[in-house]
C-alpha cells in the first residue's frame, strides 16, 4: 500500500477510474501507481504504457488472475 507523510500533498477522490480492474497486457488510461487486486503488488506506470503481462507475478493456484486497480494518480491526468 502507498505510504506519505505529508497529508496535505493528498486529496480524496471518488472518481470511479478507482474502481475499474484492468486486465495485464492493456494500456493504462492514467498515470499513476497500480495495485494488483489480488497480492499486494505494486508498479508505477505512466499513461499509455502497457500493463505487465499475466506472468508478471505468482498467484496461488484457485486465486483470482492478475488484475490491476489504480491506487494513486496525479490530479489533472486523464479524465481525473
Amino acid at each position: 500500500m502507498p505510504l506519505y507523510k505529508y497529508p496535505d500533498y493528498r486529496d480524496k477522490s471518488q472518481d470511479a477510474a478507482f474502481d475499474q480492474l484492468i486486465s495485464p497486457n492493456t494500456p493504462t488510461p492514467w498515470a499513476g501507481i497500480y495495485r494488483c487486486d489480488v497480492v499486494d503488488r505494486e508498479i508505477t506506470m505512466t499513461q499509455g504504457q502497457t500493463l505487465p503481462c499475466q506472468n508478471h507475478h505468482y498467484h496461488k493456484p484457485g486465486r483470482k488472475p492478475i488484475q490491476w486497480r489504480l491506487v494513486i494518480s496525479q490530479k489533472g491526468t486523464g479524465d481525473l
